[in-house]
C-alpha cells in the first residue's frame, strides 16, 4: 500500500511539472509573438547581390517564390543586426518577386528584384563624343577600360567634372585607339517599395584612333611651308584653329621669327593637323617648332688681285657652319627664293673671274638653313639674314 501510495505522489508531481512547464514555455511563446513585428526590407545592394533584411524580433525568418511553398530562409547576421542573404542565384533576365516572413510575425512581405536593363551606346569618331540611351531612370553610368575592372562613376549630367575627364579620357585613348566598357551604376534598394535597380548590362565600345598627323615642314631655300587646304592651324596651344592655305610661307604664318630691319627675331611654334570631314575625324595633331633667324654673318672677307680676280673668303665655315652665297649680276633683280645659292663648307678662299662676277654685281651671302630630321635628332635652322656687297675690281 505504501509503494502505491509514492506511486501515486510521483505521478502527480510529474503531471504537476509537466503542465507547469507547458504552461511557461506557451507564455514565451506568446511574450515572443507580442514582440515581433513584420520582417522588412532594408536594402538591396545589386553589385554584392545581397539583400538586408529587418527581422523586427522573429527569431527564424521564412522565404518564398510563390506563397505557397516556403522555407527557412539561411542568412547571417551583420553587425547592425540585420539578417543578410544571397541573391545571386535570381537571373537578371526577368523581375523576379520574393514573399518573406517571420516565425513569429507571419505578415509577408513582398519585393520585386527588377530585371537587368539594356542600354545603347554609340561613338562618333567625328567628334569624339559617347551617346548613352535607354539608361531609363539612371543618373550616373560607369566605364572602364577592357582591360581593367576598376570602374569610374561618372554623372549622366553633361556639364558635371566627372563628365568633362571622361571626356578628356575618350581624347587621350584616341591617340592609340582603345575599347571601353560601360554600364549604368546600381540603384541600390532601400525598401520592399523601393526596390532600385540593378546595373545595366554591359556595353564594350571602340574607341578608333585618329589618323597620323601632317608632316609639314620648311623649306630652308624659299622659307615656305608645304601645306594643303586639307590642314588647318593653332597659334594659341590648339584653342583655336584656322585653315591653311596651300604652300603657306613663314613670313605670312610666323613673320616674328625672321630678323627684319635690325630687328632680333623670336622662336615659335604652329599646331597642324588635317581637317575633320563628314566621315573621318581630325588628325593627330603635329607641333612645328621654328627657330629665331639669325642676323647676317660678319666674317666674311673679300680682296681683289690684279684687278681680274675677286677672293671670297667666310674664315670659319666647316661642315657644320655651312655658309651659302649667290651674285647677282648687273641689270638683274635679287629674289632670294629664286636665287641659286652656293654652299661654302670650307675656310679657303673662293675664286671669282670678272665673268662669274662681272663689276658692278652684287654678292648675297648668308648662313645655310638645316632641314629637320627627327629620326636624327636634327631641329631645323632657319637660314640667316642676308648680306651683301657689291663688286669693284678697281
Amino acid at each position: 500500500m505504501k509503494l502505491i501510495r509514492k506511486l501515486r505522489m510521483i505521478l502527480i508531481l510529474t503531471v504537476a511539472l509537466a503542465c507547469f512547464s507547458i504552461g511557461f514555455n506557451k507564455a514565451e511563446t506568446l511574450f515572443a509573438a507580442d514582440n515581433a513585428s513584420q520582417v522588412e526590407v532594408a536594402s538591396i545592394d545589386y553589385n554584392a547581390l545581397e539583400l538586408k533584411l529587418k527581422p523586427n524580433g522573429n527569431s527564424v525568418i521564412y522565404f518564398s517564390t510563390n506563397k505557397s511553398t516556403w522555407n527557412v530562409l539561411e542568412y547571417y547576421v551583420n553587425s547592425e543586426g540585420y539578417a543578410c542573404t544571397d541573391i545571386s542565384w535570381i537571373a537578371a533576365t526577368s523581375n523576379k518577386t520574393l514573399y518573406f516572413k517571420g516565425g513569429s510575425d507571419t505578415r509577408i512581405t513582398e519585393v520585386t528584384i527588377p530585371k537587368q536593363n539594356t542600354i545603347k551606346v554609340k561613338f562618333d569618331k567625328v567628334d569624339g563624343m559617347v551617346t548613352i540611351s535607354n539608361t531609363e531612370d539612371a543618373e550616373y553610368f560607369q566605364w572602364r577600360k577592357n582591360t581593367d575592372y576598376n570602374w569610374h562613376t561618372v554623372s549622366l549630367e553633361e556639364g558635371s567634372a566627372e563628365y568633362k575627364q571622361f571626356v578628356s579620357s575618350l581624347e587621350q585613348f584616341r591617340v592609340k585607339g582603345a575599347k571601353i566598357v560601360i554600364r549604368t551604376a546600381q540603384t541600390p534598394g532601400t525598401s520592399a517599395q523601393d526596390p532600385g535597380s540593378r546595373p545595366s548590362k554591359e556595353a564594350t565600345l571602340s574607341i578608333t584612333k585618329r589618323g597620323n598627323a601632317p608632316n609639314v615642314s620648311v623649306n630652308m631655300k624659299t622659307l615656305k611651308l608645304n601645306t594643303t587646304e586639307k590642314m588647318e592651324y593653332s597659334l594659341d596651344g590648339g584653342n583655336t584653329w584656322k585653315n591653311c592655305m596651300k604652300t603657306m610661307t613663314l613670313e605670312s604664318l610666323l613673320p616674328n621669327t625672321l630678323y627684319k630691319d635690325g630687328k632680333s627675331a623670336q622662336a615659335g611654334s604652329v599646331l597642324f593637323r588635317k581637317i575633320a570631314t563628314a566621315a573621318v575625324p581630325y588628325s593627330k595633331t603635329q607641333t612645328l617648332t621654328i627657330p629665331a633667324q639669325k642676323a647676317a654673318p660678319t666674317t666674311i672677307s673679300h680682296y681683289t688681285q690684279d684687278a681680274k680676280y675677286l677672293f671670297l673668303q667666310f674664315s670659319d665655315a666647316s661642315t657644320s657652319l655651312i655658309y651659302e652665297y649667290t651674285i647677282v649680276k648687273p641689270g638683274k633683280s635679287f629674289d632670294p627664293v629664286k636665287a641659286v645659292w652656293k654652299a661654302v663648307k670650307k675656310n679657303t678662299p673662293i675664286k671669282l673671274t670678272k665673268t662669274s662676277a662681272p663689276e658692278g654685281s652684287t654678292i648675297y651671302y648668308r648662313y645655310k638653313g638645316i632641314s629637320a630630321n627627327i629620326s636624327k635628332g636634327i631641329t631645323p635652322v632657319l637660314p640667316s639674314a642676308y648680306g651683301s656687297f657689291n663688286v669693284t675690281f678697281k
